[in-house]
């Protein structure tokens, strides 16, 4: 099934269809690669925050194992969730308190 636009002449009424050509669709297709391109540049912000702000945990060596293994699964973010479903998953927000919802956030 081919992609249609739809152009309305308002001066005459009348609405016409014409697939997309070629070029659109790559247009299209680089937009949507560039919108995954910028969720997971957002989860590894997200990601490199929380790494950031435990980093003392580390140096100070009063890290939990539970917690390491928190920390390694942050790291393994970007091997582990590789398509735009998963960012959405990742990016997920509470509507009423806007914090993160997926658990690889949740420090334990």
């Amino acid at each position: 099934m081919a992609l249609t636009k739809t152009f309305y002449d308002a001066n005459t009424g009348v609405k016409t269809q014409s697939d997309l050509s070629s070029e659109e669709l790559n247009e299209i297709t680089a937009y949507e690669n560039k919108s995954a391109e910028r969720k997971l540049e957002q989860i590894r912000e997200i990601r490199n925050q929380k790494l950031q702000e435990t980093d003392w945990l580390v140096t100070s060596e009063k890290i939990t194992d539970a917690e390491k293994t928190w920390r390694e699964n942050l790291r393994k973010i970007p091997q582990d969730y590789t398509d735009e479903a998963s960012y959405d998953l990742l990016l997920a927000r509470d509507p009423d308190t806007e914090e993160l919802t997926h658990s690889i956030w949740n420090k334990p």
